[in-house]
């Protein structure tokens, strides 16, 4: 087991601090907030819905709930990792937004039954992903 810590913290930085069990390895990381760019020190509220209905056939409903305003996408993917559909890429507004998938990929063609995931990223970090059925 490794120990790390915060050793200081303040509204301008922090310094943190990383041990190896055997004493090995120690890193020390000081950082000005201020270099972070950061507009608020709480993050927003993103919610992922599980897919209704689930399995499904032609068509599901994907909510996402936003606490403001963010940017993202919401991608589609194969079993085997591959992108399937961008369902959405752009602003999410405040609330809950529905998004309908009909079974298509990217060129409209629909795609075979199985095992797919769906993946929520907002403002490049925040990522959620859940896990669908499409029956053919």
């Amino acid at each position: 087991m490794y120990k790390r810590q915060v050793l200081e913290w303040t509204t301008e930085s922090f310094v943190a601090d990383y041990t190896s069990d055997d004493g090995a390895s120690y890193h020390q990381i000081r950082m000005d907030l201020n270099l972070l760019e950061l507009f608020g020190l709480t993050p927003i509220r993103v919610d992922l819905s599980l897919n209704y209905p689930n399995p499904f056939n032609p068509s599901t409903a994907i909510d996402v709930t936003m606490e403001q305003s963010s940017q993202g996408s919401l991608i589609i993917y194969n079993i085997n990792g591959q992108e399937v559909l961008t369902l959405h890429k752009g602003e999410f507004s405040p609330g809950i937004t529905q998004f309908m998938w009909n079974g298509r990929d990217n060129s409209g063609l629909p795609v075979s039954g199985g095992t797919y995931i769906y993946r929520l990223v907002v403002d490049g970090s925040s990522g959620q992903s859940q896990k669908m059925i499409l029956l053919r």
